[in-house]
């Protein structure tokens, strides 16, 4: 609960860019943009392909992304 306090303190007065695994930081600090990384499976001829997927927590595909997550 400490670590969401100092985000959401510093998120008053400049721009914060975290990459975590932790959903629940995304959720609790109330994130502006989301950014969900997702891998796919590795075919054998490199590697694997990455996607990403951007938008708000206010976006139903994007909560639905991170509550996945958080499952």
């Amino acid at each position: 609960d400490e670590l969401v306090g100092l985000f959401t303190a510093a998120k008053q007065k400049r721009q914060v860019i975290l990459v975590t695994h932790n959903a629940n930081l995304v959720v609790n600090t109330d994130a502006d943009q989301v950014i969900v990384a997702e891998i796919g499976s590795n075919t054998g001829a490199g590697l694997p392909p990455i996607t990403y997927r951007t938008g708000a927590l206010d976006d139903p595909d994007m909560r639905r992304a991170v509550c996945d997550i958080l499952e």
